[in-house]
């Protein structure tokens, strides 16, 4: 079987990527996939088979290495559900632990014109741990979210009081001065792609936010770890994980993504020192 390079796009179906890669080698998937038909992408494969891709991702990942994955429902009258029918599967059928679930707040405008039902501002960010099949208590290989703290509403206020705890009991709390900056929390905010300016990343129909793909990259890999993204698109994740020193891999079916991909690569990204 022929060997995926590290730092490379491949113009490859998801699953046989995969296939090429060793079990219990990848430090983190980061992906946006197809799904519901929502949108119509050179190269097919609209509506992949998630359930086969969440148990050949649950192979390849390092034990604690994480899958964070990006998507949302269609709407069509009601929900598709199918954001939570992976959840669910995943977690059920795979070593891919439900470790968070994140909201994506997305600047902008998005659902703005629909009149019959509320603006739709969000898609999820599902997070997944690699467990052993008997780890009660997972833990990442790697975490680190000070890159993404924001600025705290109340720094320099003292906080004290009394909490009631899990047997009922009511306790003095210490007191704590709150810092300047606090936890950013589980609704992330982030400028639509759009507003970045690149118009060759948005040749492609549903690209997501260079500094969203970074935060995520930062907050749960070291330099030096492996990063792969599923269905590439226009090479965001590649392009965040090697400007900070981490190795990828990509897989895409169109050649005409691999192609954008290939030329930010070239236009975005400098040699490692």
């Amino acid at each position: 079987m022929k060997k995926i390079k590290l730092n490379s796009f491949n113009k490859i179906e998801c699953l046989e990527g995969l296939a090429k890669l060793e079990n219990n080698s990848i430090d983190m998937i980061l992906t946006s996939p197809p799904y519901d038909d929502m949108r119509t992408y050179a190269g097919g494969n609209n509506s992949p088979n998630f359930r086969i891709i969440g148990k050949e991702i649950s192979k390849k990942l390092k034990i604690g290495g994480m899958a964070v994955v990006i998507i949302n429902d269609k709407t069509k009258y009601v929900k598709s559900m199918t954001t939570f029918r992976l959840a669910i599967d995943w977690h059920d059928n795979t070593n891919l632990k439900m470790w968070e679930d994140v909201i994506y707040y997305r600047d902008g405008n998005p659902g703005a014109y629909w009149s019959k039902r509320f603006r739709r501002d969000h898609e999820y960010i599902l997070i997944f741990i690699k467990t052993a099949s008997d780890d009660k208590t997972p833990r990442p290989q790697y975490f680190n979210k000070e890159h993404m703290k924001i600025d705290s509403k109340h720094a320099g206020v003292t906080w004290g009081g009394s909490r009631t705890t899990s047997n009922g009991k009511v306790e003095q709390r210490k007191n704590i001065t709150v810092g300047n900056k606090k936890c950013c929390g589980t609704v992330m905010k982030y400028a639509t792609s759009n507003s970045e300016g690149n118009k060759l990343k948005n040749a492609h129909p549903a690209p997501f936010p260079d500094k969203l793909a970074e935060d995520l990259i930062l907050a749960f890999t070291k330099k030096g770890m492996t990063v792969v993204d599923t269905f590439m698109g226009s090479g965001t994740t590649g392009i965040m994980a090697y400007k900070n020193k981490r190795n990828f891999i990509g897989f895409d079916l169109s050649k005409e993504y691999i192609d954008i991909s290939r030329k930010r690569f070239k236009k975005e990204t400098i040699k490692w020192d």
